[in-house]
This record gives C-alpha cells, sequence and structure tokens, in this order.
C-alpha cells in the first residue's frame, strides 16, 4: 500500500486497492476496486465469510446497472408521452407510439421478473453468524456485511419503487 514493491502487481489484479488489513499473524485481506485478496493459512476458514461479501459486491454491481436500466425505462416512458401529446401534428406517430409502448412492456416485464430473483437471492443468502475465532471475528468486523446486506436490501426496495412507478405510468398509456 505504500509504494511497495508489489503494489503494481496487485493493483493490476485487484484494481485500486483501497483496504488492506492483517487479518492475524499470518493472514491479509486486501480489497480492491475490481477483487478481493484473501492469503493465509486459515484461508479457508475465513472462505464462507468472503464468499458471502463478495456476493453482496456482485449484487451492488448489478443494482447500479439495474438503476441505470429502468431510467433509461423512464426516459423512454416519458418519450412516449411527447408522442402522446404530439399524435396529431404526425399520423405516424400513432404507430411509433404502439411499438414504444409495445417495447417499453416487454423491457418493464423482464425489469420486474428479474427484481424478484433478486429479491429472492437476498432471502436465500443468510449472513454467516459472527464467528468465535479471533481472526474470524476480525474479518466479520471489517468486512462489515450485515450493514451492507441491510444497504442492499434497501437499495432493492427502492428499486421496486422506480419499477412500481414505470409500470403504473405504463398503465396510464
Amino acid at each position: 500500500m505504500h509504494r511497495g514493491k508489489y503494489e503494481n502487481e496487485l493493483k493490476q489484479v485487484l484494481g485500486d486497492i483501497y483496504m488492506a488489513n492483517d487479518i492475524g499473524p499470518d493472514d491479509i485481506v486486501i480489497i480492491g476496486k475490481d477483487g478481493l485478496l484473501l492469503a493465509g493459512p486459515n484461508a479457508l476458514i475465513l472462505e464462507p465469510l468472503v464468499l458471502y461479501y463478495v456476493s453482496l459486491i456482485a449484487r451492488e454491481v448489478f443494482i447500479k446497472n439495474y438503476f441505470m436500466r429502468v431510467f433509461v425505462l423512464v426516459d423512454t416512458l416519458t418519450k412516449i408521452r411527447q408522442l402522446i401529446l404530439r399524435h396529431q401534428s404526425d399520423p405516424d406517430n400513432v404507430e411509433r407510439i404502439r411499438f414504444a409502448i409495445s417495447e417499453a412492456s416487454k423491457d418493464l416485464i423482464l425489469l420486474q421478473e428479474t427484481l424478484e430473483y433478486l429479491d429472492e437471492s437476498l432471502l436465500s443468502g443468510k449472513i454467516p453468524s459472527m464467528p468465535q475465532d479471533a481472526k474470524c471475528k476480525r474479518l466479520y468486523r471489517l468486512l462489515n456485511c450485515e450493514m451492507m446486506s441491510d444497504n442492499v436490501r434497501l437499495r432493492v426496495r427502492d428499486l421496486v419503487k422506480l419499477v412500481d412507478g414505470a409500470a403504473n405510468q405504463l398503465v396510464q398509456y
């Protein structure tokens, strides 16, 4: 982390490194933008907690992209509204409106189904319980999976509201 001889190599694999901690005398965790490295003789014992953490990170990345896709749909619905308001000025708008509503409906259905799968995956994924080993406790506190899980669940609830709003807007057309 302090311009050591291996920092560049680690950055190539993990991306920008934002945290490196010793978990015990022989174990280390290095977390970067694009990955996580857990090394030491106790890595197999610590693996379930790290896997849960990485699954939450993957969900966060998915949610960011999902938010963008929902905003694209909302923008499309706004454009459809503009076409509807100007339907008399151009007779071809009626066909464009029908096609756009059909495509938006398909997108909305896929977004709703995908959101249900994401919600189910959060229900099936249980936060590992607080370990008894000192190294495991240190990693447990360091990764802070409980707070991260709560944040992911909160963002999923926000997504549900956004998708429901888009569905209500589409029904009005």
